[in-house]
């Protein structure tokens, strides 16, 4: 033992309840009971020697921190959605809910130059960094417990107490299972489905207490799953919304949902001059400090609309908004069918999966050589792969780094906008009694979310009285010639798969990567004036287009200090570093990139 105690020192906002030595934010059932923050804080104050296995038993969304005379306790929940920072600096411990106020107290000044080109090139932060060295973060289902008589150096404060995996993602056995008996388990696994969101979703009723229920509603299918489950639990009073750009798809197939299940509904049309004025204004600048978490770009997507619904009073006071975070991941959308049907997967396979969809805000063929081997050793060391592994866990793998990164950083992150608005929250599809069935269910069905979209159109028939084609609408939907469009691709990769000539072409598709700037498969969109016209000057957007894959690309360059958004012009060393990025003799994207 140390003859002299580890200091703490604490500071959290007031969300925060107090109850003894604990402190306690958002709600949560433990055990089947909810309890509010103050009943949260009580519950931990009182556990004694049950601390550590205190957050296992919770199923909601909050964040404890308790320190006493003996110990320095911390817990988040499985999705980081309320997150909390800390600092470990000469025998002291810092923790607050506000990174920044962290690195204010402690004067910390020391920048983390591999987590800068992370989030440049990601819009996060991953493992337990931030943007500086000395400002660490608990990470989805991670608690952090220190002895304050033990020397700090001694201990490993950070602990797991949950990790997202599946127990059965080869079907128990892995017997092989005939056409009868696939479609008898489809048949099952959906009931059970539904069943687990009938539980979850009266969890949400309990929670909200007959408050009304606000979901932004998009044209994709979790938003679309919560207003059906809304519908089919018989929630009194829910109301519905969507924004972008007026024509945008989503505001025709939201709408035609929300007629369908007769519920409320408006669109919030982003004219790109009043969205620009907002995003430059001090209110938002006091949103980006509080959403940030010196780790991550905000999400900035829901904002506005937010703001003018509040002035309009169409979203009350006392609303609850329940967002469709993340159903898709839930229900496996993010499982790489290539890992799935190949064994084994390699490190260098698996990483380069990951910065392939992931690392993608900004061309950087130019810089591959470097950065490469650099991020893969992160991904590797955040995901715990350090060897070849079989199909089935490499695609459990991919989707914890997925859960552990994206999801938790960005996605689950973006509720820090309905708190600026004042606003409470709840997040039915990320249950932790729903996510438990879904690890459970076998690979086959999670492939291409094929028990997920089943579940949604089965409700979507019976709760809208619409056709099983109907049902399918989506944002993306094309007709009949995106049905075939569709069909063809899928046909043209089976051939692939099939083909002696497979190994060759994939030889060929890594060759290829050395010399053709990296772009995102899954979020390259056609770049134009008006899509970053809320985000960017046009001159600012003429000089950053030639190198930008998305309209999002430019958050990263605003966060980092590069560039502010309302800039008439980017710096000669700014312009450098990107160039530099994307390598000499490469044209860009510059053709896509089109000033209308």
């Amino acid at each position: 033992m140390t003859e002299t105690r580890v200091l703490a020192e604490i500071c959290f906002g007031s969300r925060w309840a107090r109850c003894g030595n604990t402190l306690a934010a958002g709600s949560a059932f433990v055990d089947g009971k909810l309890m509010t923050a103050g009943l949260l804080a009580r519950s931990f104050d009182s556990a004694g020697g049950a601390l550590e296995s205190m957050p296992s038993r919770c199923n909601g969304f909050f964040a404890v921190v308790s320190v006493s005379e003996s110990t320095i306790f911390a817990a988040v929940d499985r999705v980081r959605s309320i997150p909390v920072f800390y600092c470990i600096d000469n025998g002291k411990v810092l923790l607050s809910d506000d990174p920044h106020l962290i690195r204010e107290r402690a004067g910390i000044e020391n920048k983390d130059g591999p987590a800068e080109k992370e989030l440049l090139l990601t819009r996060y932060v991953t493992g337990p960094d931030t943007l500086y060295t000395q400002i660490k973060q608990l990470q989805a289902g991670e608690y952090l417990f220190i002895d304050r008589y033990v020397a700090i150096e001694k201990q490993r404060a950070a602990k797991r107490y949950y990790i997202f995996t599946h127990t059965d993602l080869n079907g128990g056995s892995g017997r092989k299972l005939d056409r009868a008996e696939k479609e008898r388990e489809f048949r099952e696994l959906t009931e059970r489905n539904i069943g687990e969101l009938d539980k979850a979703f009266c969890r949400l009723a309990e929670y909200a207490a007959g408050r009304p229920i606000v979901v932004p509603l998009s044209g994709g299918y979790d938003s679309r799953l919560v207003v059906l489950m809304l519908k089919r639990t018989g929630f009194p009073d829910v109301r519905t919304f969507t924004f972008g750009k007026r024509g945008n798809p989503d505001t025709a197939v939201s709408k035609k949902v929300a007629d369908n299940l007769d519920l409320p509904w408006t669109a919030v049309h982003y004219d790109g001059d009043e969205i620009f004025e907002m995003i430059n204004s001090k209110e938002w600048k006091r949103y980006d400090r509080m959403a940030d978490g010196l780790c991550c770009t905000c999400f900035d997507r829901d904002w506005p609309a937010l703001r003018v619904l509040k002035n309009k009073k169409y979203i009350p006071d006392e609303a609850v908004i329940v967002p469709g975070h993340s159903g898709d991941f839930i229900g496996g959308g993010h499982i790489r069918e290539g890992f799935a049907r190949k064994s084994p997967v390699s490190p260098d396979e698996f990483a380069g999966e990951i910065l392939d969809r992931h690392y993608t805000m900004w061309q950087w063929s130019g810089q591959e050589k470097v950065l490469r081997p650099e991020l893969a050793e992160r991904i590797l060391r955040c995901a715990g792969v350090d060897s070849d592994m079989d199909r089935e866990t490499a695609c459990d793998a991919y989707e914890r780094w997925v859960w552990q990164e994206f999801q938790s950083k960005y996605l689950v992150n973006g509720v820090r906008v309905y708190e600026f608005w004042g606003y409470d929250w709840w997040l039915p599809l990320w249950d932790a009694q729903y996510m438990d069935f879904w690890s459970t269910v076998p690979l086959r069905w999670r492939l291409g979310k094929k028990l997920y979209d089943e579940t949604v159109f089965r409700l979507y028939t019976d709760m809208a009285h619409v056709t099983y084609g109907e049902a399918k609408l989506r944002n993306d939907s094309k007709g009949a010639l995106g049905a075939f469009s569709g069909g063809a691709e899928r046909a043209v990769k089976n051939l692939i798969r099939s083909s002696p000539l497979r190994p060759a072409i994939s030889a060929l598709r890594e060759r290829l990567r050395r010399y053709v700037p990296s772009l995102p498969r899954s979020e390259t969109m056609e770049l134009d004036w008006e899509q970053c016209q809320g985000r960017l000057s046009k001159s600012l957007y003429e000089a950053l287009a030639p190198f930008m894959t998305n309209r999002s690309s430019s958050v990263t360059l605003e966060k980092l200090g590069y560039i502010r958004f309302d800039d008439k012009k980017v710096s000669s060393q700014v312009l450098a570093m990107l160039r530099q990025m994307r390598g000499a003799g490469l044209s860009g994207n510059r053709a896509r990139a089109k000033v209308r």
